[in-house]
């Protein structure tokens, strides 16, 4: 039986662990793999904190949509998954206002109708900007000649639409509480792309893409989905703490050919890869997957013989890394009313710890308090010590639930994913002047030599135009490598 194919995959997060599960689904036998991880887990921008019982996720969250997704069936009927419970059953959520202001259901009602009329507003305007633009764009070019941000359209939209704070039928202080809620409703919108409405691209703005059927989290958290994934790997080794430095595409000759009348022909030449680690430790294969973030391809951590092709690098720059963090402090004696599963804070500071969710173990196992934030003020966040941070969520969670003093947690847990070196953020959007359809199809792309024998592949979030920034689009890349992969084995 011929030696297996060999192939190499640069990063143990979901699209590397998707891959080489499909991979070996698709090839048995017939293929070898070797995942290569700088970090000292697997596993990548889905990670876990464990408390006894409690998981909280302190990376990817969810399951987006549930209505025919295959990933949702790989993890609830192949591998068995459950979804979360929530101790006592119904979710209960608590609205507080900065400084006690509290709207009435008619001023809530007012805004909520205002932000849908903007979010109609940037439909609109979209698609005039998609038309004039696409008729602008250079062939093949990744970027947009005529684009403007979200913020911009924002503004056009509160000149020609005033607001409902602004009618001088409110108090200032309701008018300032409805301000915030506005500002708030609008962050929810920015949270999910993770950048801020200044940096997004009004021609891609789109929130109707997706798998419908809301969001689903898992028992045990995400991390139990590559859990069961790297255990279901048998022919896959798994290395961590080897950072890698360099993909080295080589050329080596291969056996002598006879002709048909028996004189030697010209030698055959075969290709691989090489997988250069720092500390010198190497890898080969006879195809290499890279499913390292942008944020790591832009900051050029790993070097590529011969060069990436110009319009993959250009695709690469012409991406953005959103970002969320967030803080987890774990209480073994919970000091909040039992029955509360979500604080929403609403306060004058944009993005300034909004959502804290309650996580409760099994009786004696104590609960956990998770606070999350994005955009700007966890870029801001980012730069500040611990106990700095500490004191802001103590801070909300003062007023927020009507607390005097907030007692230290027994553990905590801080993000930092935009200065973590191995991730540089949470997940891919698209910034003002960039073309995503063309930018994500030049990521994707795969790299072949004229001999097109080794080829060099690219796999993650980012390489998925429908389910950009999802593990949903991470795994559905994965799985589009691994078929290429396998049908060149037939």
């Amino acid at each position: 039986m011929a030696d297996p194919t060999t192939v190499v995959i640069i990063g143990a997060g979901a699209a590397g662990l998707f891959c080489a599960y499909q991979l070996e689904q698709l090839a048995g036998e017939r293929i070898s793999i070797h995942i290569v991880e700088a970090d000292s887990r697997y596993g990548g921008r889905i990670n876990t904190a464990r408390f006894g019982s409690i998981a909280v996720d302190t990376g990817a969250s969810f399951i987006h949509g549930i209505e025919c997704n295959p990933m949702f069936d790989l993890a609830t009927i192949e591998l068995e998954l459950c979804e979360k419970r929530y101790v006592g059953g119904q979710r209960k959520h608590v609205l507080k206002h900065e400084r006690g202001t509290q709207l009435s259901h008619a001023e809530a009602r007012s805004i909520g109708r205002y932000k849908n009329a903007f979010t109609r507003y940037v439909d609109d305007r979209r698609a005039e900007f998609v038309s004039t633009s696409d008729a602008q764009c250079e062939a093949e070019s990744v970027l947009r000649p005529h684009d403007c941000s979200v913020k911009a359209l924002l503004d056009e939209f509160l000149c020609k639409c005033p607001p409902p704070w602004a009618t001088g039928e409110h108090e200032p202080e309701t008018q300032r509480a409805m301000k915030n809620y506005f500002a708030f409703q609008l962050w929810v919108d920015e949270e999910y792309e993770g950048a801020d409405f200044d940096k997004l691209s009004a021609c891609e703005y789109d929130d109707g893409r997706g798998y419908d059927g809301g969001n689903f989290m898992l028992e045990g958290g995400y991390a139990s989905l590559v859990e069961a994934i790297r255990g279901k790997l048998k022919h896959t080794a798994l290395h961590l703490n080897k950072h890698v430095e360099r993909v080295e595409r080589v050329i080596a000759a291969g056996g002598s050919r006879r002709g048909e009348g028996g004189e030697e022909a010209a030698r055959e030449h075969t290709e691989r890869f090489v997988i250069h680690c720092a500390g010198g430790a190497r890898f080969e294969g006879d195809h290499c997957v890279c499913t390292v973030s942008v944020g790591v391809l832009q900051a050029r951590s790993i070097a590529f013989s011969p060069p990436l092709p110009p319009r993959k690098t250009e695709a690469i720059d012409a991406l953005r890394m959103g970002l969320m963090n967030k803080v987890v402090l774990y209480y073994k004696t919970p000091w909040w009313s039992s029955g509360i599963t979500r604080l929403t804070f609403v306060a004058e500071r944009v993005g300034l710890y909004p959502w804290t969710d309650v996580y409760s173990g099994r009786k004696g196992e104590g609960a956990a308090l998770l606070c999350w934030t994005a955009c700007a003020f966890a870029e801001e966040q980012e730069a500040e010590s611990d106990e700095a941070t500490l004191e802001l969520v103590y801070s909300v969670l003062r007023e927020g639930l009507n607390r005097q003093h907030i007692p230290p947690p027994d553990e905590y847990v801080i993000t930092r994913w935009r200065a973590n070196p191995l991730t540089r953020g949470s997940w891919t959007y698209i910034p003002v002047g960039t073309n995503e359809q063309r930018a994500v199809a030049a990521l994707k792309e795969p790299v072949r030599s004229d001999l097109s024998c080794a080829v060099l592949y690219f796999a993650g979030e980012a390489c998925s135009r429908d389910l950009l920034g999802e593990v949903n689009g991470a795994y559905l890349s994965a799985v589009e490598v691994a078929q290429d992969i396998a049908s060149r084995l037939e």
